[in-house]
């Protein structure tokens, strides 16, 4: 890679990380980190819903245990999402979400392309 183009690449991480909407997620973030309940309550949303796909993969959707699973997920989900500091932590990791995307289709979306239209094709 040429001289410019790293220079370019250094520019833009640090523009990002001086960017208000990162910082304060990075804030929101370590305000998360710090609330013990938050954090527990977190970790026992990830094992819920670890434990509710390993059941829907074994058993299916339609399975009791599978649809207990989901329940209690969902409701583990839903307390955490209403604390205050989480909801304003997703806010914040959704306008990063959508920055990152945007900076994602400057630079790599003139690389991408559609595959080919399938609709003519023959499968014998």
């Amino acid at each position: 890679m040429d001289a410019r183009s790293l220079q370019c690449i250094e520019d833009l991480r640090s523009c990002l990380e001086l960017d208000p909407r990162v910082l304060e997620l990075e804030k929101l973030e370590k305000e998360l980190q710090s609330d013990p309940e938050l954090f527990s309550l977190s970790q026992k949303m990830k094992d819920a819903e670890a434990d509710y796909i390993q059941k829907k993969l074994s058993f299916g959707e339609e399975d009791p245990e599978t649809q207990k699973a989901q329940k209690e997920f969902a409701s583990i989900k839903e307390k955490l999402f209403s604390s205050p500091k989480a909801s304003a932590y997703i806010l914040a990791y959704s306008e990063i979400r959508l920055l990152y995307k945007q900076i994602d289709e400057i630079l790599f979306g003139p690389f991408r392309f559609e595959a080919p239209c399938r609709r003519n094709h023959d499968p014998r």
